[in-house]
C-alpha cells in the first residue's frame, strides 16, 4: 500500500531521527546520579533519571537544541526542580549521531547577577 499523499511515510519519518549513543562515562554518570538520592528518596531518583532520559531523547529530533560550548561540543540544560542537569554531547552531522559524553548535576540553573 502506498503512503497517503501529503503524509510522510514511516521510512521518511524515521530518517529524521538521529541516533543517540551514551559513552561509558555518561552511563557511569547516570549510575552515580541514580545511586545518590535513591536511599533517601527512591521516587525522586527515578523521576530525575526519567527527566534526564526525556531531555536527551529530545536530541534525536533536535540535535542542535543545546548551547555551543568548547571545541564543537554542546550542552543540554535539563531542568529538574530548583536545579537540574547538564548533558555534554557532540553531534556528528555526517552520521546523524548524537554522542552523550557526560551528565552532571547543576546546582543552580539560574545565577543571579551580583548586586541584584
Amino acid at each position: 500500500m502506498l503512503p497517503m499523499r501529503g503524509r510522510p511515510s514511516d521510512a521518511t519519518e524515521s530518517a529524521k531521527v538521529a541516533r543517540v549513543i551514551y559513552s561509558r562515562q555518561a552511563f557511569a554518570d547516570l549510575d552515580r546520579l541514580a545511586d545518590f538520592p535513591i536511599e533517601e528518596a527512591p521516587r525522586a531518583a527515578i523521576a530525575a533519571i526519567d527527566v534526564i532520559r526525556d531531555g536527551i531523547e529530545m536530541l534525536e529530533r533536535h540535535p542542535f537544541v543545546g548551547r555551543s560550548c568548547e571545541e564543537g561540543l554542546r550542552e543540554l540544560l535539563i531542568s529538574y526542580g530548583k536545579s537540574g542537569y547538564v548533558a555534554l554531547y557532540s553531534y556528528e552531522k555526517r552520521e546523524d549521531l548524537v554522542l552523550v559524553l557526560a551528565i552532571r548535576p547543576c546546582q543552580k540553573m539560574y545565577v543571579a547577577f551580583a548586586g541584584a
